[in-house]
C-alpha cells in the first residue's frame, strides 16, 4: 500500500483572507450579471451590474491618486501652460 504525499502548505501571506475571498466572489457575481445582461441586450441590467461592481470595487482597499478637477477648458489651459514651460 502507498500513501499519497500531502500538498505543501502555502505561506499565510499568499493565502487570501476570508474577506478578500468574499469580495472576489462578489465581483465575479457582478461580472456574471453583466455578461448575462449584455447577451440579453439589456442596457438597464448591464448598468445595474456595472454599478454593483463599482460599489464592490470601491469597498476594497485601495490608494487614492490625484484626481483631475475643473472643467474640460480648465484642463486644456493647464496642459497648454505645462507645454509652454517645457
Amino acid at each position: 500500500m502507498t500513501k499519497m504525499r500531502e500538498p505543501d502548505a502555502k505561506p499565510a501571506s499568499e493565502e487570501p483572507s476570508e474577506e478578500e475571498q468574499d469580495k472576489k466572489e462578489a465581483i465575479h457575481a457582478c461580472m456574471r450579471d453583466l455578461i448575462r445582461a449584455v447577451h440579453a441586450q439589456d442596457p438597464a441590467g448591464a448598468a445595474e451590474a456595472f454599478m454593483n461592481a463599482q460599489e464592490v470595487l470601491d469597498s476594497m482597499p485601495h490608494v487614492e491618486g490625484p484626481h483631475e478637477s475643473g472643467s474640460f477648458k480648465d484642463q486644456n489651459v493647464k496642459a497648454a501652460m505645462q507645454q509652454e514651460n517645457e
